[in-house]
């Protein structure tokens, strides 16, 4: 019974003398209803600290009215928030003067009105705001509501839906998907920055948009009559499948919020039909961080799909990933073309694989292999008109490792001069793997093949 257990608790602490704090108290359903509840179970030596923008409901026995900033503070705020938005040029002394008296030192009345010069690009008279002090910042939110741009309003609804910091790239990868009606998600989200409705948290090189408390309560009570509603209701739902982001979590990055995307889709699928259904979100994203067409890639071979396995590796391999990765990618890719027996794929692969800086002897000499093996088994490949381009590649890349080759790398470089026809320069090579190893197998089978077509002509 948690009510009755944190009751006890406010009456007589089981771990000793507590404070409890309420912060943001306004924001709770029924705060006259709380307030007594709270009143009645209290006991000292428990104390209890309450934050509301309203006080005139309740009855503090010692309170604390925090007034407007003081002059200076004003002044700071104003010329950070300017330099920001890049509008210092546009601001005169008597604006200042004005902006100050008119916000009674209220920092966010203050962010919002220097949005209104980012936006107008000039600095009128400023508006007086028609409201008594308790309500005069939702009477500002209305103004400058009314004057955003339909886009600007969509987005705004939808990230004050939900009580959580958002990726930028969710947010995009979400309103821009087809179901949508077409819209500039970019010009709408810095227009809510300028406004003030907003902030923008760059952390890592990833944006994060954060809505303000006293936005988002706003933002939900426009969202009840908009008509709208919906449809900003579903694209919650699939903002929700990113997993919630605070300032405590957000160092973990957006690796975090996009596995956890991707969970949820693969809970909620049942086909490959339904699973491609969410494909313009994941592509967006993935276009953002690659990293992202690793799950694309897993669903599809999931399902046995390998077409499409190849054609996003190959996406994948498109974006400017880092050494090690793709490696691991034209790899992959040539195993898959293998697997589907497209030799023109796989030969491809692994011609790009070798060619990679810092490519290791080892993963040179394992494509040796294969390559000389497709030829042996493959009379078509014998006759290829692009053999010879293909191997003079992969014979230049593995030359540049002779010092450190075995004998086993000797046979498989010999193979790729005989089938290049450069038997001469073969005969070198294989006697060269047999002066390393003697016995060793492969080096003594291709100078048995060499003799014997020796003999032969």
């Amino acid at each position: 019974e948690s009510i009755q257990y944190f009751s006890d608790e406010m009456t007589n602490n089981s771990l000793g003398t507590a404070l409890y704090v309420f912060d943001n108290f306004e924001t709770i359903s029924n705060p006259v209803e709380v307030f007594e509840w709270i009143n009645t179970f209290i006991r000292n030596p428990n104390k209890v600290l309450i934050t509301s923008r309203i006080s005139r409901n309740f009855k503090a026995d010692y309170p604390i009215e925090i007034q407007g900033m003081s002059e200076d503070e004003c002044r700071k705020l104003i010329d950070v928030t300017a330099n920001s938005l890049d509008i210092n040029h546009l601001l005169d002394g008597k604006y200042i003067d004005d902006l100050i008296q008119e916000s009674d030192g209220h920092p966010y009345i203050i962010k919002i009105l220097l949005g209104e010069v980012a936006k107008n690009r000039k600095a009128g008279k400023i508006q007086r705001i028609v409201a008594d002090q308790e309500k005069i910042l939702t009477a500002l939110f209305k103004r400058t509501y009314n004057t955003l741009s339909p886009a600007a309003k969509r987005v705004f609804l939808t990230l004050a839906s939900w009580n959580s910091m958002v990726p930028m790239v969710a947010v995009e990868a979400v309103l821009w998907r087809p179901e949508n009606e077409k819209m500039d998600i970019i010009k709408a989200i810095e227009e809510l920055r300028q406004s003030s409705f907003i902030d923008v948290i760059n952390r890592e090189g990833d944006d994060i948009i954060n809505v303000p408390l006293a936005a988002t309560l706003f933002g939900k009570s426009e969202l009840e009559i908009y008509p709208e509603k919906i449809k900003v209701l579903s694209d919650r739902e699939l903002l929700m499948e990113f997993g919630s982001t605070t300032y405590s979590n957000i160092s973990s990055g957006l690796v975090r919020n996009i596995e956890r995307k991707f969970k949820a889709v693969s809970k909620r699928i049942d086909s490959l039909s339904e699973f491609e259904k969410e494909l313009p979100i994941l592509e967006y994203i993935a276009s953002k961080y690659p990293k992202t067409y690793d799950y694309i890639i897993q669903v599809y071979e999931e399902y046995g799909n390998y077409e499409k396995v190849k054609y996003y590796l190959r996406e994948y391999l498109k974006t400017n990933v880092p050494y090690q990765v793709k490696e691991n990618l034209w790899i992959k890719l040539s195993d898959i073309c293998k697997f589907t027996r497209d030799w023109e794929g796989e030969s491809h692969a692994l011609i790009e694989l070798v060619q990679l800086p810092n490519v290791e002897l080892r993963t040179i000499s394992d494509a040796a292999n294969r390559i000389n093996s497709h030829i042996y088994n493959d009379v078509e490949a014998r006759f290829d008109d692009y053999k010879g381009a293909m191997l003079d590649i992969i014979i230049t890349a593995f030359k540049k490792h002779f010092n450190y080759c075995d004998a086993t790398d000797m046979s498989r470089l010999g193979w790729l001069l005989l089938n290049n026809n450069k038997q001469e320069e073969a005969k070198s090579i294989v006697a060269r793997g047999l002066q390393l190893d003697s016995e060793n197998i492969y080096c003594r089978k291709l100078k048995e093949s060499m003799d014997r077509n020796s003999r032969g002509q």
